[in-house]
Order: C-alpha cells, then structure tokens, then sequence
C-alpha cells in the first residue's frame, strides 16, 4: 500500500486486507529532489518486480464456474489491457527524460509547447485549449484537419461554452481526465464539426491544473488510424508536473515584477 500517513485504524484495515508491505508517498515540500527521485525508483521497482506479476497471473487464471448468458445490455466499457514490465519501463524512462527537460523550461509559452511535443507521442493530433472566462479557447494544435486547412489556425477559432453540459465542463469542474467516446451533445458535435472526425472514435481530455483549478486542456485523438487512446497514464503524470511548472512560471514573473518596482 502506498499511503501519506498511516493511522492505527489503517493499519488494522490494511492486515485484514492482506497487505504485506507499506510505501510512503515521497513529498517534494519535504525531501529532497533526489530522495524524491529515489523513493519514486523504489516504489516502481517493488511495482514491477511484485505487485504486477501477480495481478497478470490473476487475470490469467481460468473462471472456476460457468455463468448463464446475460441479457442484452449496453456495451461495457473497453477494459485496458496490463501493460508488460517492459512497457513500464519504457514508459518510465520516456517520463523522466520529459521530466527533465520539464525542469529547465521556465516561461508559460515554453512549458504549453512541450505538452504539445510530448501529447505527440500518444496522439495522432491535439490541441490546447486555455480554460478562462466561462469558456475555453483553442490555442493551438498538430495533427490532420480538413482539406486545405491546419489544424493550428482552425484550434484559435474554436471556443466552447462551459455554461452548457458537455464532457468539456465536466473535465474542467471535477479536474479529472476523460478517456473514451465523446458523449453526444452540442459541443462534441461543434468540435468534430470544426476539425474533422476521420477515423478517430475515441478522444482523450487532460486537464491542466495550476494552484488546484483546470487552466488549460489537452484534446487528443487518432483520426488517421482510429486506434484507441491508450494508456494515458505517463502523460497524465507528465501533465500535472506541466502544472506545478506553470504554478512556478507565474510565481516567479510575480517576483520579478514585485523587485523590479521602485
């Protein structure tokens, strides 16, 4: 288990779950860069090494008992496959090497343009979306559009409303990423309607969150190939430290504008 604190009601819940072992989560207010780096390199060998080989073994594992045929129903959402050891280990190499390169980007334009860069390695397109004022904007993107158009000029003239129900608003109020197909509505009809549906059928949103509140959004999807999005998960870690950058970013041009009044 891995846990911020450990109270004695826990720790007797956790025994009769069965838990053997306990990681804490490392904290950057009070370690280090390299205790943090060390605690999170331990805490993904005991996940490579223990806890995934076993959850496999799991799944592998015949049913013991037949069940009757269920009714028609509505289709179950895609589970995601368990990824190997080795698609771990790439992908966690690929997250520190960004992570690094995340570390010496320092203004906003700088940290928005390598989560574009970086977006490109799990979508065949995307777009940034800036979250203000009841509504967000469009402010850049790669991939295919229509006919004689790019996708970065038709990205700015995108707006939608967040007053209306949509997965857009729900992404920016409970600040959770959205994997699957879009939900029918108005704004998912306006999108596809602007930049083209292709073969895509699933869509990923990731919210960007600077000091707790959705500032920007990722829009990504495979409409060249159709594919699934995929395990999101190294972007969605990648994204939230793109946060905590432009937290840093903001920060710093307030002090420098605050030394440089007379």
């Amino acid at each position: 288990m891995m846990t911020e604190s450990l109270s004695p009601a826990l720790q007797a819940r956790a025994r009769q779950m069965g838990v053997s072992s306990f990681v804490f989560k490392p904290s950057l207010s009070k370690l280090d860069s390299k205790q943090f780096e060390a605690d999170l390199r331990a805490f993904a060998t005991k996940l490579l090494q223990d806890v995934l080989p076993k959850i496999g073994r799991a799944k592998e594992a015949p049913a013991t008992t037949a069940k009757a045929p269920a009714p028609a129903a509505a289709p179950e959402p895609r589970p995601t496959p368990l990824p190997s050891i080795e698609d771990i280990s790439r992908d966690f190499s690929m997250l520190q090497q960004h992570l690094d390169e995340l570390r010496s980007h320092a203004e906003a334009t700088q940290i928005s343009a390598l989560v574009m860069r970086v977006a490109r390695e799990f979508f065949e397109r995307g777009i940034l979306f800036l979250v203000k004022n009841d509504e967000i904007r469009g402010l850049g993107g790669f991939g295919p559009a229509p006919k004689g158009q790019k996708i970065s000029f038709l990205a700015r003239e995108v707006i939608i409303s967040l007053n209306e129900p949509s997965a857009f608003r729900d992404v920016v109020t409970r600040r959770k990423p959205f994997a699957g197909l879009l939900p029918e509505g108005k704004w998912s009809r306006y999108l596809t309607a602007r930049i083209g549906r292709f073969q895509s059928g699933e869509a990923a949103l990731m919210p960007l969150l600077s000091h707790r509140e959705t500032v920007a959004i990722l829009y990504g999807d495979n409409p060249e190939t159709g594919r699934p999005v995929g395990r999101l998960d190294g972007l969605e870690v990648f994204i939230n430290q793109a946060g905590i950058a432009l937290e840093n970013a903001f920060l710093q041009k307030k002090i420098q504008s605050f030394q440089a009044q007379p």
